[in-house]
């Protein structure tokens, strides 16, 4: 007796990295089938970096406005529109035609930083490209940096008076620091990129620590 074969993500991806029309055949059969969601969006990833874009936009176009289509695979074939487009002027309009059914957060974040990786914008002359501890106030030490120069930042912010260096008068005067402190994180760390707060429930000092 013959036992069906188990699909995983690697090979899938072993599937779709051979861009013939016997794996892309296959492909669309596997995209019917009960797979595990992971699986099922590997699937359609594969499919969207098949060669045939007629077979592709089909595809796109059949089961992307699907009432039992996955978010998860939704979002793939949008991500299959943003780069066929430059193949294809019928996938710009299909991805629009998504945007707009959709109405989703998360496909907007898509399209938007999508846009900006591929834009002809400026690059950061004098980008951070090493690891880098800034030592002092963040307040003023993140304005040394050029805008969008970081791609990761890891901060451990001040306690409300918890610690020797830090006296504020009151806590809207602790959380107004704060706030201008994370404005200039948001002003150096480049777009789509990432911000690391590693914090405590520390709100003060233990009684009886002192001063």
């Amino acid at each position: 007796m013959e036992t069906e074969t188990v699909y995983t993500i690697k090979s899938v991806k072993d599937l779709g990295a051979k861009r013939c029309r016997k794996s892309l055949d296959l492909l669309l059969d596997l995209y019917k089938r009960d797979l595990p969601v992971d699986v099922k969006r590997e699937v359609v990833s594969s499919i969207g970096r098949q060669n045939d874009l007629d077979a592709v936009y089909d595809f796109v176009l059949k089961n992307a406005f699907s009432d039992d289509a996955l978010m998860a695979c939704v979002y793939q074939m949008f991500r299959t529109c943003l780069y066929k487009a430059k193949y294809d002027a019928r996938f710009e309009e299909l991805g629009k035609k998504i945007l707009a059914h959709y109405n989703n957060e998360i496909l907007f974040k898509m399209d938007e930083f999508f846009k900006y990786k591929h834009s002809k914008h400026e690059r950061v002359r004098n980008a951070v490209l090493r690891p880098t501890l800034l030592v002092g106030d963040s307040e003023q030490t993140l304005k040394k940096l050029p805008e969008k120069s970081i791609q990761l930042a890891f901060t451990s912010p001040p306690y409300y008076n918890a610690k020797d260096y830090c006296d504020y008068h009151s806590y809207r005067e602790y959380l107004d620091k704060m706030k201008r402190i994370f404005a200039e994180c948001n002003r150096v760390i480049e777009d789509g990129r990432f911000l690391i707060v590693n914090v405590s429930p520390v709100i003060t000092k233990a009684a009886g620590k002192g001063i």
